[in-house]
């Protein structure tokens, strides 16, 4: 076991071993790796603890044995921290620029305590379970494992964007959740959270694109007016609707089947162009007044 109250600064080189490193109050350490590199050890950030990942652009930093932070985290470049090996959080995840906060394997748990407000979230495997604070300012991208965010979880936002592919995402921290851009290619958006996609204010992009998975739970879908969803095939063919979704904006249905037991209402104001070829939709679909199919 390797005890820091000072600083530390791994500017290179690879770290191996199975024993643990533990920052204790009042100790930094400062991720500056010049190349890709990998922890292997267990790492600690305890409370009144700072870690800061600032390696060059587009330099990664692995932590491959159990990461747990109790103090804060600062991930301050475009390159991306990533835990592979789960770990308990209390403290703070924070950053700036491009930094990305990455998840890949292990269970990861955030107490009601722990706050995260990277630029960026990537969770490509593990389970993931919020219970505290969460709001990036930039993207959230959810490409493998599984996310949950509990009632006690506060969250803000998931950045101007989200995109999610082949993976379970479930919110059900009581808010309602307001995003730019939307991408779902499959998995499954799920829980009680309402979602609104508000656009770009670009007429000519494409705000919400759904080419496949399935969005379920009692929680609502709204395209906002001026907003664009954008129905098309991704390689499994299918999207599922067991939610409610609401269409303020324009929708293109171009290709691939929907199905589900949840309801499409393109309500006042919103339109619902067709271009699909041989496909069915046999969710429930309500052409509201003031609506054009």
């Amino acid at each position: 076991s390797l005890l820091n109250q000072g600083s530390v600064a791994w500017n290179d080189g690879q770290v191996s071993g199975s024993g643990s490193f533990t920052k204790q109050s009042g100790g930094t350490f400062t991720s500056l790796v010049i190349s890709g590199r990998v922890f292997f050890p267990s790492f600690a950030n305890q409370a009144g603890a700072t870690f800061t990942h600032s390696p060059p652009a587009t330099v990664n930093s692995e932590f491959t044995g159990a990461f747990s932070n109790a103090g804060t985290v600062d991930c301050t470049t475009a390159s991306t921290l990533l835990l592979s090996n789960g770990g308990s959080h209390t403290g703070s995840f924070t950053g700036t620029g491009s930094g990305t906060l990455g998840f890949g394997g292990g269970t990861h748990t955030f107490g009601t305590a722990s706050t995260i407000t990277t630029p960026y979230v990537y969770a490509g495997a593990g389970t993931i379970t919020v219970d505290g604070a969460y709001n990036p300012t930039n993207h959230t991208t959810v490409a493998g494992g599984t996310i949950t965010f509990n009632p006690a979880a506060t969250v803000s936002g998931v950045g101007t964007g989200m995109t999610m592919n082949g993976v379970t995402a479930t919110f059900n921290s009581g808010e309602a959740i307001s995003v730019q851009s939307l991408s779902v290619g499959g998995g499954t958006l799920t829980g009680s959270d309402s979602f609104t996609v508000s656009g770009d204010g670009n007429a000519a992009t494409t705000d919400f694109a759904w080419s496949g998975g399935t969005m379920s739970g009692t929680g609502t879908m709204t395209i906002s007016p001026g907003a664009t969803l954008t129905l098309n095939a991704a390689a499994s063919g299918t999207k599922t609707l067991n939610r409610t979704l609401n269409n303020q904006g324009t929708a293109n249905w171009l290709s691939s089947t929907v199905s589900g037991t949840g309801a499409f209402n393109n309500q006042s104001g919103g339109t619902f162009t067709t271009q699909a070829t041989g496909w069915g939709f046999s969710a429930p679909f309500n052409n509201q007044f003031g609506a054009i199919l």
